[in-house]
């Protein structure tokens, strides 16, 4: 699908409320504060209504309470119904997921396995190449991060771990 405008939509950020509506205002919202763009509803609606964007909803799980949380799923789900040109990316982790879940009807699941040795070794030796960080910064890296394993092989873990890294 070639998409003109791909949207990152922070969860957290996202009022309650229910159904598409308010995933609608929250995108005006965003790009009139975050991008300067003035732009209405009813733009962003045509748009999505043509399959002219790509939405991401980054971070379900950040919504701590669980009861806000189910109505956001059923508001995502709403706004999925509402525009079903538009795909949809939606990022949670595992915990939490069950409480809340998307219908898996509409919805697919994917969960993204944990690193290999092999792949932690690949994924640092990328890592620290591009921050220009040395080859001995890598490998001091690896060793101090030895006994931590079952941190260093979640994907989303090791990278803040690279990012710490001192």
């Amino acid at each position: 699908n070639d998409c003109d405008a791909p949207l990152v939509i922070s969860c957290k950020d996202i009022p309650i409320a229910k159904g598409n509506a308010v995933i609608i205002e929250h995108i005006v919202r965003y790009l009139r504060e975050n991008l300067q763009l003035e732009i209405t509803k009813e733009t962003i609606s045509d748009v999505a209504t043509i399959g002219r964007s790509f939405v991401i909803f980054d971070g379900v799980d950040e919504i701590i309470d669980i009861t806000r949380r189910q109505s956001f799923v059923r508001a995502v789900e709403a706004f999925a119904n509402r525009y079903p040109l538009v795909p949809i990316l939606i990022t949670a982790r595992r915990v939490g997921y069950a409480k809340a879940r998307f219908n898996t009807k509409e919805f697919s699941v994917y969960e993204l396995d944990d690193f290999s040795d092999d792949q932690v070794v690949e994924y640092t030796e990328k890592w620290f190449s591009v921050t220009d960080r040395s080859e001995q910064e890598r490998e001091s890296f690896l060793r101090e991060t030895e006994n931590v394993p079952d941190v260093r092989i979640n994907p989303l873990m090791l990278s803040l771990l690279c990012v710490l890294y001192r």
